[in-house]
């Protein structure tokens, strides 16, 4: 086959790679691997940064994230290896595209990047101020789009937050429920799980009040999120709180029929609470839609009209910046900065802001030697083609980071879980991010399974836990040496095993375990503490690893209106859904549901594209709601 030059050099960095790994690395053992302290040192890379928002005091530290990947099955000839196939796939291309967008670095304007609208996502936290200029399709500058963006979410963040807009019952509304899926939802559930635990956001979650009104004790205020149709899900997210306090932010990136359902759900709940009041009147004060674009509204429109819901009117309607409308890279968009906004004000959201631009900068200005989302998306790459891997597992040692996990795995889903094969007749990758359980809570599997998966643990130095301990230093930082201590023991057991160890701790575990066979991969990742900015700076890292791991294996991370989920199922639904109608109408008819044996000998061969499975279980549950008189015909 006669490959044009790069995917050649491509090629041929792939097949060595292939031999390295089958002739010289499967034979190694990390026990000796880290025993070369070269090796080791130079595996782990460090970014530190500063963010001088506020005057610098003796207590301030750098912000720092390490990424070590020392106990990986690899030595330093892999990673040469594995940058020399970055270099042939051009990566450092792939990455100024990615900074400047395609219409602002006209030098590789012949790189194919599987999308015309090349979506410039790192614009959405560059700094204002700063003479940076960034060229969209229309031979703008996009930063000053979303610069004039981030006034308005501040405005009306701050609005809600101080007061100046209120409910219907002309109460504060301090809560906000977020209706909608995807990246963005999974992001904002990361940022409100970590953020309240910090004390300059956790203060932020309390302070706003009442215009005129003297300070008084306040409750914090929540962030509650409805991601599916289950009605138990709008339940918990509505516990315990007041609709006539309560925002609820819809997020549309996509037709999705079941979000229509569940914002339904959610109207209902504010009109069962506020009853006295027009329901156009309260959804106008209560609702407020992010969309991804004119279109994609129009047919939310369409949508929930069909549920009988009415729309709110077009100033409470957000919408997303034209050059960066791909679903997976929405976080800082509208669609999450709006939701922090409210409840943690804009102060905090300009750090999250900043802790993602350090990064950008970090990962356009790095060479690919020290580019920490670089090393990482290689070493996926290495564990997934060609240790064969299939996903790697992420473990969080940091109770701010539980709901990390599950964010990545929404985004490498998004972004490499498509099927294929890339220029190098390889299968494209996974995509599968799998919880590991929070502080090596599947020690036993991962210690003495059989088929080991790579782990990565993330923690943070600090993470500004002092509960019962405020006032003892000494014991405050015993709790912090045990949390970082454990972490590093589960590392290197995995790593490195019992048996080789011997001792009686080694004794102790032989009396109710295997123990450790060791030589399972793992990736360090921590960071110096679990604030703001850290935050902003994991999401970013994030974002660059997974838009690396699709472009290494060919894979379009910037695919955007895909249908996916619910937009797949929706045509199945409607079926299902008039099917279910006539289950009850016979039964309150005295006929048994599934009684019409042309019907049923139709679905049987799929004329009626049923199942005929699914419709045996829909007639018990027909017949079950039935009885418990939850259904009513009109």
């Amino acid at each position: 086959m006669n490959f044009p030059s790069s995917q050649a050099t491509a090629a041929q960095a792939w097949a060595i790679l292939q031999r390295h790994a089958r002739e010289e690395i499967s034979s190694l053992r990390l026990q000796e691997l880290c025993a070369d302290t070269d090796r080791v040192s130079s595996l782990v890379a460090v970014h530190t940064s500063h963010f001088n928002d506020l005057p610098p005091s003796k207590t301030d530290l750098p912000h720092i994230l390490i990424a070590d990947i020392s106990r990986q099955r690899m030595t330093l000839d892999t990673l040469q290896h594995l940058l020399r196939l970055a270099r042939a796939r051009e990566l450092r291309q792939f990455i100024d595209l990615i900074a400047w967008g395609k219409y602002g670095a006209a030098k590789y304007k012949n790189i194919h990047t599987g999308d015309p609208s090349f979506p410039m996502y790192v614009a959405l936290r560059s700094p204002a101020n700063e003479d940076m200029k960034m060229i969209g399709p229309d031979g703008l500058n996009v930063l000053d789009s979303v610069h004039k963006q981030w006034a308005l979410i501040e405005k009306f963040a701050t609005q809600i937050r101080t007061g100046q807009v209120k409910g219907v019952s002309g109460q504060q509304i301090r809560d906000v429920i977020v209706v909608g899926r995807g990246v963005a939802v999974m992001a904002l559930r990361f940022f409100y799980d970590a953020l309240r635990r910090d004390k300059e956001a956790g203060l932020a979650r309390v302070t706003g009040s009442l215009l005129g009104v003297s300070s008084r004790p306040l409750p914090p205020r929540r962030l509650r999120f409805v991601s599916n149709v289950d009605p138990a899900a709008a339940e918990n997210a509505a516990a315990e709180l007041n609709p006539a306090n309560t925002l609820i932010i819809s997020i549309v990136m996509s037709i999705d029929e079941e979000m229509a359902v569940a914002t339904e759900t959610m109207k209902s709940w504010l009109a069962s609470g506020l009853g006295k009041y027009k329901i156009q009147t309260i959804e106008d004060k209560h609702i407020v839609t992010i969309a991804a674009n004119e279109t994609v509204y129009q047919d939310h429109v369409r949508a929930i009209k069909r549920k009988s819901i009415h729309v709110g009117e077009k100033e409470n309607t957000f919408f997303l910046p034209r050059f960066c409308q791909c679903e997976a890279f929405s976080t800082f968009s509208v669609a999450g900065l709006l939701p922090l906004g409210i409840i943690f004000g804009w102060k905090i959201v300009e750090k999250i802001l900043a802790g993602a631009h350090d990064i950008d900068v970090h990962f356009i200005e790095s060479n690919l030697r020290h580019n920490l989302p670089v090393l990482l998306s290689l070493t996926d790459l290495w564990n997934d083609a060609f240790l064969a891997s299939s996903g790697r597992m992420c473990t969080p040692f940091s109770q701010p980071f539980l709901a990390f996990p599950e964010f990545v795995s929404m985004l490498e889903s998004e972004t490499c879980g498509r099927a294929g094969k890339n220029v190098l007749g390889a299968t494209a990758p996974s995509g599968a991010v799998f919880s590991g359980g929070a502080f090596g809570e599947y020690d036993r599997m991962l210690y003495g399974g059989g088929r080991p998966m790579p782990l990565e643990l993330i923690t943070a130095m600090d993470t500004q836990a002092y509960i019962g301990v405020a006032n003892d230093p000494v014991k405050s930082q015993r709790t912090q040496d045990a949390s970082i201590c454990s972490y590093f023991a589960h590392a290197d057991l995995l790593a490195f095993g019992t048996r080789s160890r011997g001792g009686t701790a080694t004794a102790r575990i032989r009396t109710f375990s295997d123990g450790s066979d060791g030589n399972k991969p793992s990736t360090l990742i921590l960071c110096g503490r679990s604030d703001a900015f850290t935050c902003g700076q994991l999401i970013a890292l994030s974002e660059h690893r997974a838009a690396i791991n699709a472009k290494l294996y060919g894979v379009d991370p910037f695919a955007s209106r895909v249908k996916v989920g619910a937009a797949l199922r929706s045509e199945e639904i409607d079926r299902l859904s008039e099917k279910l109608h006539r289950m009850y109408e016979k039964g309150f008819e005295g006929r048994d549901s599934f009684d019409d044996e042309n019907e049923s000998v139709a679905e049987a061969s799929g004329e009626g594209k049923i199942n005929l499975a699914t419709s045996t279980i829909l007639n018990h549950y027909a017949n079950r709601m039935r009885d418990q008189k939850l259904y009513f015909v009109k």
